[in-house]
């Protein structure tokens, strides 16, 4: 079990493991970034074809291409992610850099020598190395997001140049050239086996749409648009499908994050409920609360406010199970967020998580029932109160059905 330690320790500890634990998080943490932060204005390192583009400030925004001064293989995949450890991950991720521009939206649609060189980044097939001039050294700092994984020290650049002529990815470079909108770009790539990750990077920088219409797009916002656009146009076949003939239980246990996936013969309709437990990443202290977000087989138009960007990471990877099998469901996830999971690592976890689980051979049920018994002893919360809280649950095991009356 893992132990919670109250953050009021850590501010009169300072360092001397009154927690009890081998080392401190904290100074730990410390240690990685000065020990990998540049300390100089001139970065020579490789880019693992990635770019951020920051929301804060907009319509101005931050757009630099992700540097990373060691690992660049895995500085910015979190499909290699899923096998590592939070501590791993967060050590990868601090060792990256960015070099950050400052312009607007709409210099997509006439980029200059600057944004030109981070798009030729991002449709690299291979890690690309980047000569970046700073105008001052990166702060020690690591920044954490909803959405996305942590991110290494920033500073403002004067230069960003490559060493190279990159190999460019044909298929990113023929779209970029294309008269195309970028909803059918990404689904057309998608359908190539684009994914998810690489899409939400080219969409971000502005390499999708037709070339008057192209925008920046924040990097929170291109990850759940992304999400969505794939969502949209898979369910039209969904909705094609018969249902599925009994209730499945999947579930994932990965970065002490719970995932128990409900899928029942029913229209399509998703839900996902999560819980915080005192001391994981977003709620360091106070009473356990259960949110929730749903939709039925209408879809819906307004954001998902009270899980954000998890929404659409996990009903992502539930709709392309369903596609994969070719079949119609509703689907409930319960997500339990415990201690161990002490610093957020963005949605990316959530869709790996329910994909990894949905990987897995199904425990079956005559009923909605019966499962949520088969896991009601594994929740830290009260089986009731998630029904309670939970709409389409309510709903199932409440409502009628005509059949019900023959």
């Amino acid at each position: 079990m893992v132990r919670i330690i109250d953050p009021k320790l850590c501010v009169r500890c300072k360092g001397r493991l009154w927690c009890g634990l081998p080392k401190c998080p904290i100074l730990e943490q410390k240690k990685i970034i000065a020990e990998s932060v540049p300390k100089s204005t001139e970065i020579t390192a490789p880019s693992p074809q990635s770019a951020f583009v920051g929301w804060k400030g907009y319509p101005k925004l931050d757009v630099a291409p992700i540097v990373a001064t060691r690992d660049p293989e895995t500085a910015d995949n979190p499909i290699l992610w899923k096998n590592m450890s939070i501590e791993d991950i967060v050590s990868v991720r601090t060792a990256t850099v960015r070099p950050t521009l400052q312009l607007s939206p709409e210099s997509a649609r006439d980029p200059d020598e600057r944004l030109l060189t981070v798009q030729e980044i991002v449709m690299a097939k291979r890690p690309v190395d980047v000569d970046a001039l700073l105008l001052k050294p990166p702060k020690r700092k690591v920044d954490f997001g909803l959405n996305v994984a942590p991110m290494g020290p920033r500073a403002p650049a004067k230069r960003i140049e490559l060493q190279e002529n990159p190999r460019t990815d044909r298929l990113l470079e023929k779209t970029y050239y294309d008269e195309i909108k970028a909803e059918e770009a990404i689904w057309q790539l998608y359908q190539r086996g684009y994914d998810v990750y690489t899409l939400s990077k080219a969409m971000t920088v502005g390499i999708f749409g037709i070339p008057r219409n192209r925008r920046l797009v924040p990097t929170r916002w291109a990850i759940t648009a992304t999400d969505d656009i794939i969502y949209r146009r898979t369910l039209r076949e969904i909705l094609q499908f018969p249902q599925i003939n009994d209730v499945l239980l999947f579930q994932s246990h990965a970065f002490d994050n719970h995932f128990y996936i409900i899928l029942f013969p029913e229209a399509w309709g998703f839900e996902l409920l999560e819980a915080w437990a005192p001391g994981s990443a977003w709620l360091p202290s106070g009473k356990t609360v259960i949110l929730n977000d749903w939709e039925d087989q209408r879809g819906r138009k307004a954001y998902a406010d009270n899980v954000g960007g998890s929404y659409y990471a996990a009903r992502m990877a539930v709709i392309e199970y369903l596609r994969r099998e070719r079949r119609q469901a509703r689907a409930v996830i319960l997500r339990e967020v415990h201690e161990g999971y002490y610093v957020p690592l963005g949605v990316w976890q959530v869709r790996e998580n329910v994909r990894d689980a949905l990987k897995k051979n199904p425990e079956r049920f005559g009923s909605i029932k019966e499962a949520l018994e088969a896991i009601s002893g594994k929740l830290r919360i009260p089986l009731h109160r998630w029904v309670n809280r939970s709409v389409l649950l309510r709903r199932a095991m409440n409502q009628r059905k005509i059949t019900d009356w023959f």
